[in-house]
């Protein structure tokens, strides 16, 4: 993904239209504050590596996404995106181990793996719809 704020060259095109163009966060502000950009399009890949999109405003893009990023990017820890991923991260983390005990960490554990269980036991509307898909 390209990094906004490291592309430095003007993205002032010969013909003085800003379509195809890679455009700065300077170039973008001009555009916006000058009303030749009204519209952004962010294309981000999520979790299952499926092509998202947002269309923001210019000014909402320039005030939210600029200065903070897009949710999906960035080197910082994310949110497990499964119970089975946040139980093993909890039950791995020194930090739990050393605030609230051994004992107690591997009583919710124990309860995560219950619930893991129950949940596996079970059949979801997609499975179901799935295996009618099939018959």
């Amino acid at each position: 993904m390209t990094d906004v704020h490291a592309r430095k060259e003007s993205a002032a095109v010969p013909n003085g239209e800003l379509a195809g163009a890679r455009l700065t966060v300077e170039a973008l502000e001009r555009a916006v504050a000058e009303r030749t950009v009204d519209t952004v399009v962010l294309a981000l890949v999520d979790m299952e590596g499926r092509l998202v999109g947002k269309r923001l405003t210019g000014r909402h893009f320039l005030e939210s996404t600029v200065p903070h990023g897009a949710e999906y990017e960035g080197d910082h820890p994310h949110v497990p995106h499964s119970m089975r991923a946040a139980r093993d991260l909890f039950a791995a983390s020194e930090v739990a181990r050393a605030a609230f005990g051994g004992d107690v960490v591997d009583h919710y554990v124990h309860r995560a793996d219950l619930e893991l269980a129950a949940f596996e036991s079970s059949v979801t509307d997609w499975e179901r719809i799935r295996g009618f898909e099939r018959l």
